[in-house]
């Protein structure tokens, strides 16, 4: 298989590394700093949480190429995603399926606040101090939408000298990039961060040339060879982002920071397929998040108080010519705030507090440049308010850590009158209760034995619970209709896992084996002549493993060097779903997801990546053949010139998608601490792959940088 020259690859990246050591310096101080764990809105220590997380630290976020947040999540942390070339993503985590349409079962947090954007590709990490991954039930603590983990993207709260950095990048396909940043303080009490991006990719990329991993006939039909480094038209875009911290101590033990987060995306092109199938689009995108923090201490007492409000915008265009005219405008905001106290109680604390979270959604449709049409869904709110605690014990001489904790989220669902849409005003309510708890016991310094069990739910949209609305197209009209007795999705999760953290030894490693199960899946029910509802019907049961490892070769050198090999992966034991009482594997759901690499660092200035991501099978509708409603004839979609697509697999309804391997180099040098070089090669192995079918992504991307720090 062609996958030994990977390793041949990172063995002789290793030993060339090696001859880069230096002396070693206080940067080296870096790995013996604590990691502390700012999901749950407190400082805790990476050590002291009983779940499975990990940390992409700043160095780890520099250091992968990475243009947003689900680049770096799907290049590090073993979790699932779907994708298409537009800015659009989603992931999925512990057998959870991604999605690139709608809500998902991954909470995605900025500072513990939510991000207000169901679309990760839309989320900027250049201010980006680390990204915390916590897989696992967390709604007894984050409310709906926590079922399968969290995701928090912590920034920095800049104090002191004024310090920041200014940059531009150039790169494959008419790439370019220009940033900057700055921090510090402005006076005794008033400090800052600021930062402020510009990217555009000018010209349409082109796909990958060859694959690593052999494949079946059947794989090479799938992949279809005529889409191998071929331009994949349409694909240019330019995004923009802006943001500022400011922050006001108002004393020694309380203070106050007002967030500002603009993001903003301009004539992005959208192919439709590879093939151009099912439309040509364009889109506009913009979001803007505001957020003010308010924190103190009094006594053993720590208060904090956030109110937030983020609006999420949408603009599609009918096509891509001079005559386009907007088809559509989604917009969604979200809002609330959190008031909670922590209590310290000696080695023990307890938290606890009130989320009050609403979010409120509004779509237009146009048939024409100036005629509106019926929208695909009413104009609808869902408000709750959760009241939460979390009691955390250190016992036994701290060997003993124990989380447990429960929230109360009571829920109101409002469907409003919307135009062009025969709807009424309507209201319903709902209230689930969910616990959680977790166990960590030290064996030994740095070798422990974790666990943690609990439920979660995801609450449906305020439509599919009450209210009647009729939707009409050229195919007829249809009338939906609230289910009052609609229940929340729902799922109870348990882990078990092992793991070791020794500098002395180089080592760090852990293994966890979980188990899934969901509940009350909502769909659509089709049992009645004369009304479409929504039903509780689907569950789905996913087990699997999940592991990290880490080896540091600097340990033989008393690290005056880094060189590490590390590794996560994600394997599902058992992924199936239950479709009135037929149980099949699930879809969209990769049996196997993993990162490796090698790393390394030699502390006076000089660092380098490779990093490999592997795409494990998965299965998914034949989308390509399963939307063409103008025949019952199936007929052989063709190129431009003429040459049919697929033709074999046309009365396929699941295709099995082949496995991939991406790698990426990357490499920087520091001189004078001010001067920074950089190299980065995407896809160095210009792999051809999809992250979903007939969407084929970037072949190899080649980008240089420069960077001035003062």
């Amino acid at each position: 298989m062609k996958i030994r020259y990977l390793f041949v690859l990172l063995a002789l990246t290793a030993n060339t590394l090696t001859g880069f050591s230096q002396n070693q310096d206080s940067i080296s101080k870096y790995d013996l700093e604590e990691i502390v764990v700012s999901a749950f809105r407190t400082r805790s220590d990476f050590n002291d949480l009983p779940h499975s997380i990990q940390v992409l630290l700043k160095k780890d976020i520099e250091s992968i190429p990475s243009e947003n947040l689900s680049d770096l999540l799907k290049k590090t942390s073993g979790i699932d995603v779907i994708e298409y070339p537009g800015l659009q993503s989603n992931i999925g985590m512990r057998g959870y399926s991604p999605t690139a349409h709608g809500y998902t079962y991954t909470m995605v947090l900025v500072n513990g606040m939510p991000a207000g954007t169901q679309n990760i590709a839309a989320l900027d990490l250049q201010m980006a101090d680390q990204v915390e991954i916590l897989k696992g039930p967390f709604s007894a603590f984050f409310g709906s939408g926590a079922m399968a983990g969290i995701i928090n993207v912590v920034t920095p709260i800049s104090k002191g000298k004024i310090k920041g950095s200014a940059g531009l990048t150039l790169g494959s396909y008419g790439t370019g990039q220009a940033k900057v940043q700055a921090g510090g303080s402005l006076g005794e009490k008033l400090n800052f961060d600021f930062y402020a991006k510009a990217m555009s990719q000018q010209n349409d990329y082109k796909t990958g040339k060859r694959n690593l991993l052999d494949m079946t006939e059947l794989e090479k039909e799938i992949m279809d060879p005529l889409s191998y480094n071929q331009t994949a038209e349409n694909t240019s875009y330019e995004k923009y982002n802006a943001g500022l911290r400011l922050g006001w101590d108002l004393n020694e033990n309380w203070e106050i920071h007002l967030y500002e987060d603009m993001f903003m995306a301009k004539d992005v092109l959208m192919h439709g397929t590879f093939w151009g199938i099912y439309g040509q689009q364009q889109k506009d995108l913009q979001r803007l998040s505001h957020n003010l923090v308010l924190t103190g201490q009094s006594g053993n007492h720590s208060f904090r108080f956030s109110p937030y409000f983020i609006s999420d915008e949408e603009t599609y265009f009918s096509d891509l010519s001079d005559e386009r005219y907007t088809t559509s405008v989604n917009h969604t905001n979200t809002y609330g705030f959190i008031l909670q106290d922590e209590i310290s109680l000696g080695k023990h604390s307890i938290l606890f507090g009130i989320d009050n979270k609403s979010y409120k959604y509004k779509t237009m449709l146009w048939s024409d440049e100036e005629t509106r049409t019926v929208p695909y869904f009413p104009n609808h709110n869902n408000m709750s308010t959760g009241t939460f605690f979390q009691f955390k014990m250190n016992l036994l001489d701290n060997k003993l850590k124990l989380s447990t904790g429960a929230r109360y989220d009571y829920i109101r669902f409002k469907v409003y009158d919307t135009d062009y849409m025969e709807s009424s005003q309507a209201s319903d309510i709902h209230n689930t209760l969910n616990p959680n708890l977790g166990i960590q016991y030290s064996i030994l310094p740095g070798l422990k034995i974790h666990a943690s069990t609990g439920t979660a739910f995801l609450a449906p949209d305020a439509f599919k619970k009450t209210g009647t609305y009729v939707y009409t197209s050229s195919y007829g009209s249809s009338i939906y209709k609230g289910n009052p007795d609609l229940k929340p999705e729902s799922s109870f999760s348990s882990d078990l896992g092992f793991g070791i953290n020794k500098r002395e030894l180089g080592l760090s490693a852990d293994i966890t084996l979980f188990a899934n199960t969901h509940h009350d899946m909502i769909v659509y029910d089709y049992s009645s002549p004369d009304t479409i509802t929504f039903k509780n019907s689907d569950n789905a049961q996913m087990n699997g493993l999940e592991g990290s490892f880490a080896f540091d070769f600097g340990v033989f050198s008393d690290y005056r060097y880094s060189l590490k090999l590390y590794a996560s992966i994600t394997h599902l034991l058992k992924s199936e779903v239950v479709i009135d009482s037929v149980v099949s594997d699930m879809n969209y759901v990769r049996r196997n997801n993993a990162s490796f690499g090698v790393e390394f660092r030699n502390f006076k200035g000089f660092s380098a990546r490779i990093n490999c991501r592997y795409i494990g099978h998965r299965l998914e509708d034949n989308w390509l053949y399963a939307y063409d409603y103008s025949t019952w004839q199936k007929i052989p979609f063709t190129t431009t010139s003429g040459e049919p697509i697929r033709e074999g697999l046309i009365n396929e309804a699941i295709l099995e998608h082949p496995d991939f391997i991406v790698i990426d180099l990357s490499c920087s040098y520091t001189f004078k601490n001010r001067y920074k070089f950089g190299l980065q090669v995407q896809n160095l192995a210009d792999e051809n792959y999809t992250e979903k079918d007939t969407y084929y992504m970037p072949g190899r991307m080649i980008s240089g940088s420069f960077t001035y720090q003062f």
